[in-house]
């Protein structure tokens, strides 16, 4: 990928998750599923006044109001030659505070996370994005932020086209 392309790729990344409504309702409400009212895709996007959704790491400093994020970024990258990135590696970081960790969908009881990441699968899966590629996961974990917060990390390679 020409190291020019990867702003838009996160971009375009975040912009194929807000087409999600059950994604955006997940993260944008810390309230057991069904909802009984979307929430706005636009009320969680960068930039917004509730953002829930950014390009960058999580703080982990931050211990303030109960609430669910995505995380979305490149934590390194090669370059093959100039100005060309090898073996793009895509971070999602499912950051959820411990209160709403476990919630009722429909009154069986699931863990936030891994409903959010089993989303995350569906939508991209044996999906070739415009301007993205493809997202191949190829691995997850569980990440303690601080006393307040945890989260699902999962490791994408974004095969370009």
């Amino acid at each position: 990928m020409d190291l020019s392309r990867m702003s838009e790729s996160i971009v375009v990344m975040i912009d194929e998750i807000l087409k999600n409504q059950k994604i955006v309702n997940l993260v944008g409400s810390s309230k057991n599923l069904p909802l009984t009212e979307d929430v706005p895709p636009a009320s969680i996007a960068p930039m917004s006044k509730n953002q829930r959704i950014t390009a960058y790491p999580f703080d982990i400093d931050y211990l303030g109001d109960v609430r669910t994020e995505l995380r979305i970024y490149y934590p390194e990258f090669r370059f093959l030659n100039n100005n060309h990135v090898n073996e793009t590696i895509v971070i999602v970081d499912i950051i959820v505070h411990k209160d709403i960790w476990l919630m009722s969908n429909d009154g069986k009881k699931v863990i936030r996370p891994y409903v959010i990441a089993d989303e995350i699968f569906k939508h991209f899966k044996h999906r070739n994005v415009q301007r993205l590629g493809k997202l191949h996961f190829i691995d997850g974990a569980h990440v303690m932020i601080n006393s307040e917060f945890e989260a699902v990390r999962l490791t994408a390679k974004l095969t370009d086209f």
